[in-house]
């Protein structure tokens, strides 16, 4: 399966001098963990709630602009790039959100959670899902059968 199958929505952006309140708030809206950063609307990063948490563990003001807390240049893969290929990249690169692109066009974001929504729909054969442990560690999808 190519990622692109994978895209169910147009990228979620926000403006590089928005606020962590505001990015929070987006992404509670959207009911997303991500957000693409532009810069005069042209993608220049990429900001994840679990930035967001640390950044205010750390004492930040959650009206301290993103910008000191965007990943600049983001891992991306093509569009038609297969489901094994992006898991893979996200393993080595232990990150949970990748940009998918078409050329320089930026087409969507896929999680972790894509990835492993994709891998159950696969291997639904009617067999006891009680038998498999899909756990996410770390950024990291891990899948051991059951003994």
């Amino acid at each position: 399966m190519r990622i692109r199958q994978l895209i169910r929505r147009t990228p979620v952006t926000i403006s590089e001098h928005a606020s962590l309140v505001d990015a929070a708030i987006v992404m509670s809206e959207e009911s997303i963990g991500s957000l693409v950063v532009c810069e005069t609307n042209r993608p220049i990063g990429i900001i994840t709630e679990r930035d967001i948490v640390v950044a205010i563990a750390d004492g930040k003001e959650s009206a301290a602009s993103i910008l000191d807390l965007v990943v600049l240049d983001p891992y991306s893969v093509a569009s038609d790039a297969t489901v094994e290929d992006a898991a893979a990249v996200m393993a080595e690169k232990r990150i949970r959100h990748l940009l998918v692109k078409d050329g320089d066009s930026l087409v969507g974001v896929i999680s972790v959670r894509d990835l492993m929504s994709e891998y159950l729909e696969a291997h639904d054969d009617g067999r006891d899902l009680h038998d498999e442990l899909i756990a996410v560690e770390s950024g990291l999808v891990t899948y051991a059968k059951g003994e």
